[in-house]
């Protein structure tokens, strides 16, 4: 018999109550950080095993209440980091990026625009490892209990990883040995500032939705090399994300109209195939919405945690209820409404009930 939703699970030094994890989101709250606070809270109350919060910047010193509040409930909290190289981040000015990108191919759009930028230099690349070193420095005074690296989707890490966006020919580029390279400079130099007692987790793609890019092949490889590394977890997603299909969001980890059972899991294959190749935990994400699926994978060892974001978005207390023995699918639709309220300057929250026009785009 495989991993259960509400056993407990060790994942380095930190210990976890349960199998779910909430997969990182932007909050929105920097500004009222004492009803960010009672948010997460909230979360932590609601059973959540392990928080993951967005990217947080340096001067939000006051995310240490928040773990603090999610501790007195007896949850646990980890904070992403970021690069904040490549594409789409800096559209006004010219940012280093993993490599030129010629403008007709179509992989940028209004959320993440094509921008000016230019081949990072290693002076530049040493810059983008030491500010993670830094920001993993300051999320441990937070007290968080783990700490996880953003390289999936369009981030600057992931640019690297993806031969699309990646076309360099040193040390950076070509093998997926050396596109990997950053990621593990950056292991090191962020292990150099927290030392060994608090997990360090990575989000990665592991495909590209686009010709010519990373293929779940090379995905794997690269996963392997982070286990290998000393990445304590991985959380499996997508890479690079296609907002072509603004209707359905369907090239890009947050799909609309997750309905069926049979549309949930959608990195599920993926998931599992990482999980067959490496000795680390993984995380499985991509709509998971049902409590017989979320057994199901973990019961066949598929994957070690769940990841889900947008139904604790609508449901802080879905674990709990699940536990309690309602075992309803989670409430939420899918419709992209709390994304639409943090590009409307709102909070995240399931703002289900107003009138907005959808979709995103």
């Amino acid at each position: 018999m495989g991993n259960m939703p509400f056993s407990p699970i060790k994942i380095g030094s930190l210990e976890l109550k349960n199998r779910f994890l909430m997969s990182a989101a932007v909050d929105g709250m920097a500004a009222d950080p004492i009803a960010r606070a009672q948010r997460y809270a909230e979360l932590a109350a609601g059973g959540v095993g392990l928080i993951v919060a967005g990217r947080v910047l340096n001067k939000e010193v006051e995310f240490g209440r928040v773990a603090d509040a999610v501790h007195e409930r007896g949850g646990r909290i980890a904070l992403q980091i970021l690069s904040h190289m490549g594409l789409g981040f800096e559209p006004k000015v010219d940012s280093p990026a993993a490599s030129v990108v010629p403008e007709g191919i179509d992989i940028f759009s209004n959320v993440f625009p094509y921008g000016r930028h230019h081949e990072a230099s290693d002076g530049e690349i040493e810059d983008s490892i030491a500010s993670l070193a830094r920001a993993a420095k300051l999320a441990k005074s937070f007290g968080v209990d783990a700490i996880q690296v953003h390289s999936a989707h369009n981030s600057a890490l992931f640019q690297f990883l993806t031969p699309l966006t990646n076309q360099r020919k040193d040390k950076w580029g070509g093998s997926i040995e050396n596109r990997v390279r950053l990621h593990r400079e950056v292991y090191k130099a962020v292990r150099s500032e927290i030392g060994s007692d608090i997990p360090l987790f990575i989000k990665l793609g592991v495909e590209d939705p686009f010709p010519n890019g990373l293929k779940l092949e090379e995905g794997i490889a690269a996963a392997k090399l982070l286990a290998e590394c000393g990445y304590d977890a991985i959380e499996v997603s997508q890479g690079l994300q296609d907002f072509r299909d603004p209707k359905t969001m369907a090239g890009t980890p947050i799909r609309m109209g997750t309905v069926k059972m049979s549309q949930e899991g959608y990195f599920r294959a993926w998931c599992r195939d990482v999980k067959k190749a490496i000795d680390k935990p993984t995380i499985m994400t991509g709509g998971m919405r049902s409590f017989e699926l979320v057994e199901e994978v973990l019961a066949g060892g598929e994957t070690d945690m769940i990841g889900m974001c947008r139904p604790f978005v609508k449901e802080p207390g879905l674990v709990k209820r699940w536990e309690e023995g309602n075992r309803k699918k989670a409430t939420c639709i899918s419709c992209n409404k709390c994304g639409l309220g943090l590009m409307k300057g709102l909070p995240l929250a399931c703002y289900v009930k107003e009138k907005w026009d959808l979709p995103l785009l």
